[in-house]
C-alpha cells in the first residue's frame, strides 16, 4: 500500500518477508508504519484497529477486500485528493550548489561556499510531472503554518537551486501538502534561488554578531493578530507591512513569546535554553533597538524584532507562496 509515503505488510512470523510473499501466511500479518510518509500515516491510523492483525478465522483476501473498503472511505473523507506515488518517486539525489556573496553585494569581497548533502524533508516527483511533493502531518494552526511555510520555502529554494542550468525537465512548482492546507510556491531558476538564498547567508552572518529576536512560531501568531486588513493575499505582498499595525505586531509577539500556551509539542519561545541565554537582562526583546545594524535591514530606528519581521516577510513575498 502506498500514499505519500510507503507502507509494508510484514508476516507475523516472517518480518522481512515482502507483501507478495505474506499471501503465503495463513496466520496473519502486520503493517509497518517505520518508514511510511505522515501522510500515509495520518490515512490510515484511524483503522488499524480493523485491519492490522488478520485472524486465522478470517482469509487474507476478505481482510484485504475490507482493508481496501475502509482505505477508500477515509481518502474520500479528506477535503483534498491524496496523491499516490511509487518507491521510484522519491528524489534521493544529493543537493550540490554553489552560492557566491558577491551576486548579492557586488562591493563585497569574493565569498563562495558549495553546499552539498541530503535534502532536508523528503521530496516526491510523479513520472511525467513538473511538481515537486513533500508533506507534514501538523495541523493548520497560525504559529505551525508560519514555521511550516518558511521550511518549506528553504527546502524549496535548495531544490531548485540544485538543478543544472539546462534542465531538459525542470521542476515548475512545489507543494507541501498538509492535513488542512497546501502550500504552492513557483520553482524559481537556479540563478535566482541561489540569490535568494544568499538572503539567509546574510541573516545567518547577522546573527553571529547579534542575538536576533525572531521566532517563528511567535511571529506566526503575532502577524495575524496585528493585521489591519483583511485581505488574505496580504501577507504576500510585496508592500509590507502595509496592512499591519507595527504597535499591534511587537505587542502580540511579546504577549505569545512571554506566555505560558504550548503550541505542538514546544512551549513558549521565552523559556527556550538558548533565548534564556542570549537575551538574559532583556525584559521584552521586542522593544530592543541596537546601534550599528547593517543598512540592509529594513526601517532604521524601529525595534529589531520588527526590521527582522519586515527583511524575512520580503523575502518570502518574493518568492509568491500561496496556500489552499
Amino acid at each position: 500500500f502506498e500514499n505519500a509515503g510507503f507502507i509494508t505488510i510484514n508476516s507475523k512470523k516472517n518480518p522481512s518477508a515482502s507483501s507478495q510473499q505474506i499471501l503465503g501466511y495463513p496466520d496473519g500479518f502486520v503493517l509497518n508504519f517505520r518508514n511510511a510518509g505522515p501522510q500515509a500515516q495520518t490515512v490510515y491510523r484511524n483503522i488499524l484497529s480493523t485491519c492490522v492483525v488478520v485472524e486465522k478465522s478470517k482469509s487474507i483476501k476478505q481482510t484485504v477486500s475490507e482493508f481496501e473498503a475502509a482505505m477508500d472511505k477515509m481518502k474520500l473523507d479528506l477535503s483534498y485528493k491524496v496523491p499516490v506515488f511509487s518507491p521510484g518517486d522519491r528524489l534521493t539525489d544529493s543537493l550540490s550548489f554553489r552560492l557566491t556573496e558577491p551576486a548579492l553585494h557586488p562591493d563585497s569581497d569574493q565569498n563562495s561556499w558549495t553546499l552539498e548533502g541530503p535534502p532536508r524533508a523528503r521530496w516526491y516527483r510523479r513520472s511525467g510531472e513538473a511538481i515537486a511533493w513533500q508533506f507534514f502531518a501538523s495541523k493548520s494552526s497560525d504559529a505551525g503554518d508560519h514555521r511550516r511555510q518558511l521550511l518549506f520555502a528553504f527546502d524549496a529554494l535548495a531544490l531548485a537551486a540544485s538543478m543544472p542550468e539546462s534542465n531538459p525537465e525542470p521542476l515548475t512548482e512545489a507543494r507541501c501538502v498538509g492535513l488542512d492546507s497546501t502550500w504552492t510556491m513557483p520553482m524559481p531558476s537556479p540563478d535566482q534561488a541561489r540569490l535568494q538564498l544568499l538572503r539567509l547567508v546574510r541573516l545567518a552572518r547577522l546573527a553571529r554578531r547579534w542575538p536576533l529576536p525572531f521566532w517563528p512560531k511567535t511571529t506566526g501568531v503575532a502577524l495575524k493578530k496585528g493585521k489591519t486588513s483583511t485581505d488574505s493575499a496580504r501577507p504576500n505582498a510585496s508592500g509590507f507591512p502595509e496592512g499591519h499595525d507595527p504597535v499591534k505586531v511587537l505587542e502580540a509577539a511579546f504577549a505569545q513569546w512571554a506566555s505560558d500556551t504550548e503550541d505542538n509539542a514546544g512551549g513558549a519561545d521565552c523559556g527556550l535554553p538558548a533565548t534564556r541565554v542570549l537575551f538574559r537582562g532583556c525584559e521584552n526583546p521586542y522593544e530592543w533597538a541596537p546601534e550599528g545594524l547593517p543598512e540592509w535591514l529594513p526601517y532604521p530606528g524601529t525595534p529589531l524584532a520588527w526590521r527582522l519581521m519586515a527583511e524575512i516577510e520580503s523575502w518570502r513575498a518574493a518568492l509568491n507562496l500561496t496556500s489552499a
